[in-house]
């Protein structure tokens, strides 16, 4: 039992500065018999970057008390195995904690679970399951729920056909009925009117939104104001002033992907040009802020740190172990870049020798699960030769229909045979 009075402004404004310990040290004591305190305790959980700040100082207070049947931290302890994935069983726990906090009535733990079926965690891709169990999760009013079915309307997945129209309509309703309730809304549904902004090319409406959505302490806007406002078309970030102080403005927020920004202003390409005095200090910057982003849990930190270590470029040494090494860490935390990369040094036979041809072929059908359409030749080419046996319903029912057959006209004339006549 709390013996103070929960304060949600208090919470509000920690949650608005970024403050993610703060505020989670504060709603805590009373998250048990305060539905406000639950609220914001679901919200500040559903972002996948607070997860790395909260865990790294209040771990082993969260298993203590899931261990002993706290609902909420039950809850908290299935989001840190979901998003940190630092146990060969993390799955399994993530499975049967956030079992227990459906059951305890906390409506986001069915949607975050829902994702397994979605993307085969449970051994098998089943996607009318994810559907029925996110439609579920949006009758039960899970925010997480709510904000996944708009983006699967607006970019057309999970069921929905493309209608980014749609989902703005019904993302406009829901934010004037929270306005007129004077609810604190969640800064993820304002990072939402960006993203269907965004997708129907009104980038700079788009960025207002993500602009206030940061204000508001999404830090998962910071990413896509950094590309629209920050960067060139090729991707690498622009110089001056304003770069510069956006970037510090992320770093002293504590938002991972400002931690990229080394690694987004270097040009391996013209390494030679950056001089022998600035080099061994780019390569150290990059080694300190790649490290640093991965543990604050941004999306690309493994991928880029392995790139490096594997293709021996700014400074790094060649390392196949270490490149590996960050791939997998990526892996572990549903890059499909870097299971790409893993199915790249398989073909290229740089992989540890410790890994067999199965652990190629589990990477190459995950990484097309994640995202990774390059991979969806070769997945159903590999089932054809008599691999993924064990994946045939899901091959057959998702990858096939999208399969198309190479064009003959398209293939060079040549079998690999003598031709006399050539």
């Amino acid at each position: 039992m709390a013996n103070s009075i929960f304060s949600s402004s208090e919470v509000i404004n920690l949650m608005k500065a970024c403050k993610t310990e703060d505020a989670f040290r504060l709603i805590v004591p009373h998250v048990h018999n305060d539905v406000h305190a639950q609220a914001l305790f679901c919200q500040l959980l559903r972002s996948s970057q607070n997860i790395f700040l909260i865990m790294e100082s209040f771990k082993d207070f969260v298993e203590k008390y899931a261990l002993e049947g706290n609902p909420w931290m039950q809850y908290a302890w299935a989001r840190y195995h979901d998003c940190v994935n630092p146990d060969s069983d993390s799955i399994q726990i993530a499975e049967e904690y956030y079992n227990k906090a459906i059951g305890a009535g906390i409506a986001d733990a069915r949607m975050f679970l829902a994702y397994f079926w979605r993307d085969g965690d449970f051994g098998m891709v089943d996607r009318s399951r994810y559907i029925r169990e996110r439609e579920r999760a949006v009758r039960e009013d899970s925010h997480a729920a709510v904000q996944q079915q708009l983006r699967d309307i607006c970019y057309g997945n999970g069921g929905y056909e493309a209608d980014p129209d749609k989902a703005f309509r019904m993302l406009s309703k829901f934010i004037q009925e929270s306005n007129d309730q004077n609810y604190y809304i969640d800064p993820r549904y304002y990072t939402l009117y960006g993203d269907i902004l965004d997708a129907v090319g009104e980038k700079e409406k788009a960025l207002v939104f993500y602009n206030h959505a940061l204000d508001q302490g999404d830090k998962g806007a910071y990413f896509n104001l950094l590309v629209d406002s920050c960067m060139d078309e090729n991707y690498r970030l622009k110089g001056g002033d304003e770069t510069d102080a956006f970037i510090q403005r992320g770093q002293d927020l504590l938002c991972p992907d400002a931690f990229m920004a080394t690694q987004w202003a270097v040009d391996p390409e013209l390494w030679e040009d950056y001089g022998e005095e600035l080099q061994p200090q780019i390569t150290e910057s990059l080694k300190n802020d790649l490290d640093i982003a991965h543990r604050l849990g941004a999306k690309l930190a493994e991928y880029s740190m392995g790139c490096h270590y594997y293709y021996g470029d700014c400074g790094f040494e060649e390392d196949n172990e270490q490149a590996f090494t960050w791939f997998a860490k990526g892996a572990l935390r549903r890059c499909a870049s870097c299971y790409s990369m893993i199915v790249t040094m398989f073909d290229e036979g740089t992989n540890p020798d410790r890994y067999g041809e199965d652990f190629k072929y589990e990477a190459m059908i995950r990484a097309l699960r994640f995202g990774s359409e390059d991979m969806l030749p070769r997945v159903v080419e590999a089932y054809r030769e008599g691999h993924f046996t064990e994946y045939a319903a899901e091959i057959e029912q998702y990858y096939l229909p999208k399969y198309h057959e190479p064009d003959p006209a398209d293939q060079p004339d040549d079998d690999g045979r003598f031709d006399a006549w050539a």
